[in-house]
């Protein structure tokens, strides 16, 4: 169970890393389509996305890695 959670948790860790490449605007919006998500989609969107899809917690498992 432990090596599926840590390869969801690298994956995540992963795509963080690409949407940190994504330009975004001064209201929080993404300039550049990211994998599902549109041009002008919300950022705290994104977020919210990345917590329920890989069960995880973005300030203690994907910033600063």
């Amino acid at each position: 169970m432990t090596a599926i959670i840590d390869k969801s948790l690298e994956k995540a860790r992963s795509l963080w890393a690409e949407l940190g490449d994504i330009p975004v605007d001064e209201d929080m919006c993404i300039e550049e389509s990211f994998r599902q998500f549109p041009v002008g989609t919300d950022l705290n969107d994104i977020w919210h996305w990345f917590e329920k899809f890989f069960d995880c917690e973005i300030g203690n498992d994907l910033q600063g890695q």
